[in-house]
């Protein structure tokens, strides 16, 4: 996401210049014609002449702070995938599930106001998953339900099996106390059939008052059916705990 910011900001700072630029060499050639510009503000020509100083300077600085940002980041995913793969460990020991499927995450809350969501910033999942491409707000998905509550949520996603077909039309309908995790139909497609028992537990800071995301597991849709969530939950708890702690140092 601040990638795609930092492109986002490059590429109008190069539009800003390059009008700049139009703009003085039409200014230089009284283009359309004199009377034109004389209409103008007397400072247009000066604003245009600082863009086409300023930019050149400006674009590299900005490429450099992005960089350092996106080395910042990749060293915290690294950091972070440590706690996990203890945690990781941990859940395989505990449950005996098959390492090779199962994944555990860590999710952190990104954006502002409206517009916030809980990205995945590290993982650990040797098997092959393509990401969902749903975007998960508060509410939405246990991760959701983690951070709506604050609390640690665990549930068997397969109990959706049971909705396989349905219409758009039916899944709204749906009475309202037939769980949905928040997700609409479009998300229930995308997801389907993806995950048997998933679990989330909240990284919290601020004396437990500030939620800033939340460590998962998952396993397939093919896993046993019957798996400790308290023993999953406390192992997952024993990773938040140790994030907390990094994360708030790392601030």
């Amino acid at each position: 996401m601040a990638s795609k910011r930092l492109r986002i900001i490059l590429w109008l700072v190069a539009a800003a210049n390059f009008v700049a630029a139009v703009g003085l060499k039409a200014i230089h050639e009284s283009q359309p014609s004199k009377e034109f510009w004389a209409s103008l503000p007397g400072w247009l020509p000066w604003v245009c002449f600082l863009v086409t100083i300023l930019v050149p300077t400006t674009q590299p600085l900005l490429v450099e702070v992005g960089e350092r940002r996106m080395r910042t980041r990749l060293q915290r995913a690294d950091d972070v995938r440590q706690f996990l793969a203890a945690g990781f460990l941990k859940i395989v020991e505990d449950t005996g599930l098959d390492w090779k499927r199962i994944g555990v995450h860590v999710f952190l809350v990104k954006g502002f106001y409206k517009w916030k969501s809980q990205q995945r910033i590290a993982k650990i999942k040797l098997a092959n998953s393509v990401p969902s491409g749903v975007t998960w707000t508060r509410g939405k998905g246990v991760i959701g339900l983690c951070w709506e509550t604050h609390r640690p949520v665990t549930h068997d996603l397969r109990s959706l099996e049971q909705h396989e077909g349905i219409s758009e039309s039916d899944w709204d309908a749906l009475p309202a106390g037939v769980e949905k995790f928040g997700m609409s139909h479009a998300d229930f497609l995308r997801t389907r059939g993806s995950y048997g028992i998933v679990s989330a537990v909240p990284i919290l800071l601020d004396g437990e008052n500030k939620y800033i995301g939340c460590v998962s597991f998952d396993t397939p849709s093919d896993c046993p059916e019957k798996v400790s969530e308290k023993m999953i939950e406390e192992d997952l708890r024993g990773v938040a705990k140790l994030l907390e702690v990094f994360l708030a140092k790392s601030a």
